[in-house]
């Protein structure tokens, strides 16, 4: 165990490439970051970890081949990390081996020792500050291309998308594909296609799954356990809808994703996605009020995503819809457009229509 882990020690971490993230780890000693697939968790730390002296931190990635026939011994790597005086020690892709970690509380819980574990599982761990990585908001995304037009960029964003493992990439569709073959099985694709499918209706579990026994063959507990571990691993979202929380509106993690994946998503699915998920990245508590938008807790504003209407058109959705604004509190509406700019007065309520590429760089 000890030449694995002199391994490790001695090894190159900082990527050559890399796009600057938003997230700032918070000054804690025990920090669990989760996020799903292709959201670059990886390449976060190991920039991170790359600004720190090379002798003051272990990163210890599960997925490297080299560890495939070894047995773990977590007591080995903290005497390792005693002896060396390490100030940082990370745990990346450890699933199989977390509950056995955190076995060692008495190591663990060393305030002098930070400790980062990283996974795809959103469930908080006992005794550690969680925190997400997101995929690119459109700020970040703008940070990997080259410079041009906003206008033109949301373009090329309608067809990278937000997912950093596949945004950065030069062939999407390959990437794509390649991204479904790394982290899915032929079983888990189907149900993710089925999803993709209805990405941004009003759906429960049971009507997934009668739906996906339609179409390929599965069980009801399969199905809920992949319908939980989809949404634990942020594959999915589910929006409570304001006037009924039981029912829920899905949010695939990537809207390019969803459309590389199902014939029926169109324009206005795609940008509801889109909307939804900005509304994710900026780490708001929202509703969505029912199909037409999303209302956020805090402020009472009302996102609508309405990429191509005229304000003649936009005026009469609103004033049709007055009395529900009304009786939710609605403070102001943003209307989300792809070009067109307009505002007008809906009674006491200020309605303004903004270009997405606009809105997307507000602070709400």
């Amino acid at each position: 165990m000890r030449e694995i882990i002199e391994y490790f020690y001695k090894q190159e971490i900082k990527p050559h490439i890399y796009i600057a993230r938003k997230l700032i780890l918070p000054d804690e000693h025990k920090i669990h970051i989760f996020g799903s697939f292709g959201v670059g968790k990886s390449s976060f730390i190991r920039n991170y970890l790359g600004d720190i002296k090379e002798d003051e931190y272990l990163y210890l990635d599960f997925l490297d081949p080299k560890l495939y026939f070894l047995e773990i011994n977590f007591a080995d790597i903290f005497a390792f990390i005693n002896e060396k005086n390490i100030k940082i020690v990370v745990f990346d892709h450890i699933v199989a081996h977390q509950e056995e970690l955190l076995n060692y509380s008495n190591l663990i819980n060393n305030e002098k020792l930070t400790i980062i574990i990283i996974n795809n599982n959103s469930k908080p761990l006992e005794g550690f500050i969680s925190i997400e990585l997101l995929s690119f908001d459109y700020e970040e995304f703008l940070l990997s291309q080259k410079k041009s037009e906003s206008e033109h960029l949301f373009g090329i964003y309608l067809k990278k998308g937000s997912l950093p493992q596949i945004a950065t990439s030069l062939d999407n569709y390959g990437a794509l594909n390649h991204f479904l073959k790394e982290h899915f099985n032929a079983q888990e694709s189907k149900l993710l296609a089925l999803l993709a499918s209805l990405n941004t209706r009003f759906i429960t579990t049971f009507q997934i799954y009668n739906l996906a026994k339609s179409h390929f063959k599965t069980s009801k507990d399969s199905i809920y356990k992949e319908i939980e571990r989809f949404e634990t691993t942020k594959i999915i979202r589910f929006i409570p809808d304001i006037s009924s929380p039981n029912k829920k509106k899905i949010i695939l993690c990537d809207f390019v994703l969803a459309k590389h994946l199902s014939l029926k998503h169109s324009f206005f699915t795609q940008f509801d996605n889109i909307i939804a998920l900005h509304l994710f990245f900026m780490k708001l508590h929202f509703h969505a009020f029912g199909q037409s938008g999303y209302l956020v807790e805090k402020s009472h504003e009302l996102i609508l995503p309405m990429p191509f209407e005229s304000i003649e058109s936009s005026w009469k959705k609103c004033y049709n819809r007055f009395v529900d604004y009304k009786k939710f509190g609605v403070s102001k509406i943003w209307i989300i457009t792809v070009t067109n700019q307009y505002d007008f007065k809906l009674n006491d309520i200020d309605v303004e229509a903004i270009p997405f590429h606009e809105w997307a760089i507000l602070e709400m």
